[in-house]
């Protein structure tokens, strides 16, 4: 539908509908929607390379 939230998975970059999360997690203060338990348990192993990395293509 037009106009509804979208969420990125921090993983594997999908856009996500509200309905379409499977996981979350909050990681200082702010919550992270994933699309699976993989990519949560990638992003629970190492939040700060995905985070960081997804900033890099941001400011590229």
């Amino acid at each position: 539908m037009k106009g509804e939230q979208r969420f990125t998975d921090p993983v594997c970059g999908m856009r996500l509908l509200p309905y379409e999360v499977a996981e979350t997690v909050a990681y200082h203060g702010k919550v992270y929607h994933f699309c699976s338990a993989l990519c949560r348990n990638l992003f629970e192993g190492a939040p700060q390379d995905y985070l960081g990395r997804r900033r890099a293509e941001k400011e590229g």
